[in-house]
């Protein structure tokens, strides 16, 4: 019997294709728009906690306070220093200390300058470790050696034609830093980290030489005994830095970070940013809702007649209710599976815009299959739930009055 209405609501659908068309967009451009910005958002999560994992769990870094502040911000007069390191080296749990320091400097290769971040590594067993795990690997070529002077390697992004200064650098060509030459020596592996793609490395007892750092470091970097807490050797080293600044909790001049704690802070915002969004776009599914309330409404006025008949030679209103509720249950399924199929079309298109136009596999988008699933129930619930009241008031007509319009 369910299967006779069933047959009775697509054939009404089907005699009235473009209202049928039309009271699915709603539907669909919703779904549309969920589908992409989840799927999005999910490649873009993936990607960072990507970047970040190759740190490991059981890093720490070390920075001045205001340091990521905005270009022309006061960073205020903190420094880390060679004392700061000694300090740390004694914290329990601490198993390796490594540091670089870091400044913009003024880079010419062939007719093109630019400002371009330069990073000065230490090159000892303990420090070249650590800078290797935290993402300077050598792709082709060689790292800086001790006692290497006027030799520098390049970040990947140097290596494409579409680098800062139009040309490709590959080992072996000379490049002025501050109007002094040095040779490429080696070129780092791509990580996906613009600090890291489009740095230039040299050894840091020059690069202190070059910008007149003196004992300063930019950033430290502790890796955590294996076993150890990261987040109690963190707090550790804070408390005992604090301690020795003469700083009282809550004033430090300085940023103790974890890889973790960036990355649920990142997770936690992005979440927050993609729901607004997302409930920004379900308002296009409530209007596709609204939309097939009226197509039902519609419906009934041109089919009063139709359902005076049916009642007349029998049928329950219960079976009334059921075709119209199957009808707009239909519109949102259809409604679902087209913005679903191109919401994914969305996503990879964008996907593919962002690699042509920046670099690839930077934001991949994920397509999980609960997201369908969930989004087919849904347009479908949709479709439904504003089905029921046009589809009660047509159960409730009766056959004389239905058969006198």
């Amino acid at each position: 019997m369910n299967m006779d209405l069933f047959k009775i609501a697509v054939n009404n659908m089907t005699q009235r294709k473009l209202r049928s068309w039309l009271t699915m967009i709603g539907i669909f451009i919703g779904i549309t728009a969920v589908v992409s910005l989840i799927s999005l958002g999910q490649g873009l999560q993936a990607a960072v906690n990507e970047q970040f994992k190759f740190l490991g769990s059981d890093k720490i870094t070390i920075m001045p306070a205001g340091l990521q502040g905005p270009p022309g911000s006061d960073t205020g007069n903190a420094i880390l220093t060679q004392h700061d390191i000694d300090i740390i080296r004694k914290v329990k749990g601490v198993k390796e200390v490594s540091y670089r320091t870091m400044q913009s400097a003024r880079v010419k290769f062939r007719d093109v300058s630019k400002y371009r971040p330069v990073v000065g590594l230490p090159t000892d067993t303990e420090s070249s470790e650590i800078a290797e795990s935290v993402g300077f690997r050598i792709e082709e070529g060689r790292s800086v050696r001790d006692g290497d002077r006027y030799k520098v390697m390049i970040g990947n992004d140097y290596t494409k034609e579409d680098n800062p200064f139009k040309k490709i650098i590959s080992t072996g060509d000379y490049i002025y830093i501050e109007d002094e030459k040095y040779e490429v020596v080696g070129i780092l592996k791509k990580m996906g980290n613009v600090m890291i793609d489009r740095a230039i490395v040299m050894h840091e007892e020059q690069a202190k030489e070059i910008f007149e750092l003196g004992d300063e470091i930019s950033v430290i970097v502790i890796q955590v005994d294996e076993g150890e807490d990261t987040e109690k050797v963190a707090d550790d080293i804070k408390r005992k830095m604090r301690k020795e600044r003469g700083l009282d909790e809550g004033k430090e001049d300085f940023q103790v970070i974890i890889p973790t704690q960036i990355i649920e802070t990142f997770n936690d915002v992005l979440n927050i940013v993609i729901s607004v969004i997302v409930g920004v776009a379900g308002i296009s599914l409530v209007v596709g809702g609204v939309g097939i309330m009226n197509t039902m409404y519609m419906s009934i006025l041109e089919r009063r007649k139709e359902i005076g008949i049916m009642k007349a030679v029998g049928a329950r209103n219960s079976d009334v209710a059921k075709i119209f509720l199957f009808e707009s249950g239909i519109l949102g399924s259809i409604g679902g599976i087209i913005g679903v199929l191109l919401g994914f079309a969305l996503a990879r298109f964008i996907e593919l815009v962002i690699a042509v136009l920046w670099q690839p596999d930077v934001l991949v988008a994920e397509y999980p299959l609960w997201l369908p699933v969930a989004m087919l129930i849904f347009s479908f619930g949709v479709g439904t739930v504003f089905g029921t009241f046009p589809a009660l008031q047509a159960a409730k007509l009766h056959p004389v009055d239905a058969l006198r319009k």
